[in-house]
């Protein structure tokens, strides 16, 4: 279940700390905010959502005490798989709160970061407004997933919510996967026990019977049965499968494989739910040799480097690794950057 690791492994995170609020007391208890409740929000429930967006992921699970919100979560960077423990308190006033949140390392306890923002919080959706912190500046909406540790009486809500692709998002419910759009209607049901993102109209799901992937379109019609062992989203017209020969090729949109298995990896350098075999028009792919160069949508190999390791184009460059050093090309192969 590769694709949809990052989601689990935030829940893991969330469901490992003691509850966020207190349901014995009906979510008032001392340093509640004073006076008078501002908000129409239920302190009697938890309340945890989840960001899946520009590559990073946050849960958090806030419990409300009258006007006061304490919570706790994780942000997870999928680039570089770094992890941040979060801690978030703020003040009720109607129901938008100026929060406080305390970013540490997991792995290096003196990394640690403040930042502050606005939430409005409603019953499905938390916006954090005007945010500025890195990979995420703006303003980002949150959606309300299923409290593992809090009592909820929403028996509805989803375990998780990602990020949407072309207008629709995968959600899960008890580790079953499907796709809802943006009206909030289900279009694939909750059956899979893996499904990938939508890219091109197309989505990769898995057959937990068989072993196997293949691929639907947005409403659940299966394109191709399941038949290899990994399926990658699209991207360029072409979609990266792994045969059984353990060689790794290309589908195009007709289904028909447009180039023939023959490297031993794809993209290695991006371990995430929406990893995709081209970027810019050029695929890294590992040959033979144990080598990587760049080939195009035709299969032709552009940029013969030879390189120990190398990373997906963007805004035309790449970073390689070669002679114990990393440096970056463009799309020619020139060096551009650290050519030293």
């Amino acid at each position: 279940m590769k694709s949809n690791c990052y989601i689990f492994y935030a829940l893991i995170f969330l469901t490992s700390w003691s509850c966020t609020s207190d349901t014995g007391s009906g979510g008032a208890t001392q340093n509640d905010g004073g006076g008078p409740i501002t908000h129409t929000l239920d302190t009697a429930v938890g309340y945890c959502f989840q960001l899946s967006k520009d590559g990073v992921e946050e849960a958090i699970e806030l419990g409300i005490y009258n006007n006061k919100i304490k919570g706790e979560g994780v942000r997870i960077y999928r680039a570089n798989q770094a992890v941040y423990n979060l801690i978030a308190e703020g003040i009720l006033e109607g129901n938008q709160a100026e929060m406080r949140i305390v970013a540490t390392n997991s792995r290096d306890s003196k990394e640690t970061f403040t930042h502050i923002e606005t939430w409005e919080i409603n019953e499905d959706v938390l916006v954090a407004k005007n945010r500025k912190i890195k990979n995420l500046e703006g303003d980002y909406s949150f959606r309300r997933t299923y409290c593992h540790q809090h009592e909820n009486s929403d028996t509805t809500l989803y375990d998780s919510f990602g990020e949407y692709f072309e207008g629709y998002a995968v959600v899960s419910k008890n580790g079953k996967f499907g796709l809802i759009n943006e009206a909030g209607v289900l279009t694939i049901p909750l059956a899979f026990r893996d499904i990938g993102i939508v890219r091109e109209g197309r989505i990769t799901f898995y057959d937990e019977y068989l072993g196997l992937r293949g691929i639907m379109d947005v409403n659940g019609n299966v394109l191709l049965e399941p038949k290899y062992i990994e399926l990658m989203a699209y991207s360029n017209g072409l979609a990266a499968f792994l045969s059984e020969e353990g060689k790794w090729g290309f589908l195009n949109l007709e289904l028909e494989i447009a180039i023939e298995p023959k490297y031993t990896n794809v993209n290695f350098f991006k371990p995430d739910p929406t990893r995709q075999a081209f970027s810019e028009g050029l695929a890294n792919v590992q040959v033979e040799n144990d080598k990587w160069n760049y080939i195009d949508t035709k299969g032709n190999r552009v940029i013969a480097g030879d390189f120990l390791f190398t990373e997906p184009f963007k805004n035309g460059e790449a970073r390689v690794f070669k002679n114990n050093k990393w440096y970056t090309i463009n799309k020619a192969g020139k060096c551009i950057k650290n050519c030293d």
